[in-house]
């Protein structure tokens, strides 16, 4: 289960990502992994992505829906 601002949702799907640097920069480790949290009937829920200069995660979260 994830629990998000929009509700808490279950059988959700996580496409993880992994992307390995080469030469990272000072402080970015490797590999690095991605995500992609999918929920059927509503799409993409939750992401965490990266610039692969830094050593932070950025992250998207579903606020809120309409099913119609």
């Amino acid at each position: 289960s994830v629990v998000l601002p929009a509700g808490t949702f279950s059988n959700v799907l996580n496409f993880k990502g992994t992307v390995i640097i080469n030469n990272p920069a000072p402080g970015v480790s490797s590999p690095r992994y991605i995500n992609n949290y999918f929920v059927a009937g509503v799409g993409k829920i939750l992401e965490t992505t990266m610039f692969l200069s830094s050593p932070n995660y950025i992250e998207r979260r579903l606020s809120g829906y309409l099913v119609q």
